[in-house]
C-alpha cells in the first residue's frame, strides 16, 4: 500500500476530494491529507463551505520521499491559498524532481505553474486559467484529462472521473 498525499487548503472541493479519495483508496493506496494548516482544513461544496477534515501531515513536515505520489483536488480558493505556500510548493517540485506522479485538477494546476512544471509540457487545466497555463510554458489541451510524463492535469470537477482513472493508472506504473 502505498502512500499518496491529496494536496488541500481551506476551499477545496469537496466532491472532488471525495471521489479522488475513493478511487485511490479502492485502488489500494493509502491516502495522507497534507495541508499548509496543521490540524484541519474546511470544505467548499460548489457554493458554500462545509465541514472540516483533519490534516494527517503538515505541508512544513511533509517530505516527498513519504509519498508515492501527489494530488491536489480543485477549488478556487484552497488552489490560491497552496500556490502561495512556500512548503507546498517546494513539496510538489521535490517530487517531481523525484520523478513521482503530480496531479492537479482544475485550478490547482496554478500550483504545478507555480512549481514550475507547466514549460514545454501538455496540460489542461480550469478554462479560466488557461492563459496563466500558456504564459508559463504549457501546451494547453481542452481535454478532460492530460498526462505528459508523470504530470497528470484534469480540466474541472465534471471531468474528476477521467481525472481520478488517469491518476491511478499513473501511480499504478
Amino acid at each position: 500500500m502505498a502512500n499518496v498525499a491529496v494536496v488541500v487548503a481551506s476551499g477545496f472541493e469537496q466532491g472532488e476530494m471525495t471521489i479522488l479519495c475513493k478511487v485511490l483508496a479502492q485502488a489500494g493506496h493509502r491516502v495522507v491529507v497534507v495541508s499548509p494548516k496543521k490540524h484541519s482544513v474546511r470544505a467548499w461544496d460548489n457554493t458554500h463551505w462545509n465541514g472540516d477534515i483533519p490534516v494527517d501531515v503538515a505541508a512544513i513536515d511533509a517530505e516527498a520521499q513519504d509519498f508515492a505520489a501527489l494530488v491536489l483536488p480543485g477549488g478556487l480558493i484552497g488552489a490560491d491559498t497552496l500556490r502561495a505556500d512556500d512548503f507546498i510548493i517546494g513539496l510538489v517540485r521535490d517530487a517531481a524532481t523525484q520523478g513521482k506522479p503530480v496531479a492537479a485538477l482544475g485550478h490547482a494546476v496554478w500550483v504545478l505553474i507555480e512549481a514550475g512544471l507547466a514549460k514545454g509540457r501538455l496540460m489542461t487545466s480550469a478554462p479560466a486559467i488557461r492563459s496563466d497555463a500558456v504564459h508559463a510554458g504549457a501546451d494547453w489541451q481542452d481535454a478532460a484529462a492530460v498526462e505528459d510524463g508523470k504530470v497528470v492535469t484534469g480540466r474541472h470537477g465534471h471531468d474528476v472521473n477521467s481525472f481520478a482513472d488517469l491518476v491511478v493508472n499513473v501511480v499504478g506504473r
